[in-house]
């Protein structure tokens, strides 16, 4: 059932007041869904928690982490 969700995802953007082309979603949670908090600390945690025991995780190459600032986006 939440796999069913999401497939198929698609979104536009609003750019000056205008709808851009519809285009698929390849990853995230959908916003305003009851289950999107639940479903984000359901991957984030256990990656906080490797990252905590051992910063060398196979195969994920990063510099630093950092929270990007929000960005809001319309979806139909």
């Amino acid at each position: 059932m939440i796999q069913n969700m999401y497939l198929d995802n698609q979104t536009k953007l609003l750019v000056n007041s205008q709808l851009t082309q519809a285009f698929p979603l390849a990853k995230g949670t959908k916003q305003s869904y009851p289950l999107s908090p639940l479903l984000f600390s359901i991957v984030l945690e256990p990656l906080l928690n490797c990252i905590r025991v051992d910063r060398n995780i196979p195969h994920i190459k990063y510099r630093t982490l950092r929270l990007k600032p929000a960005v809001m986006l319309m979806t139909n």
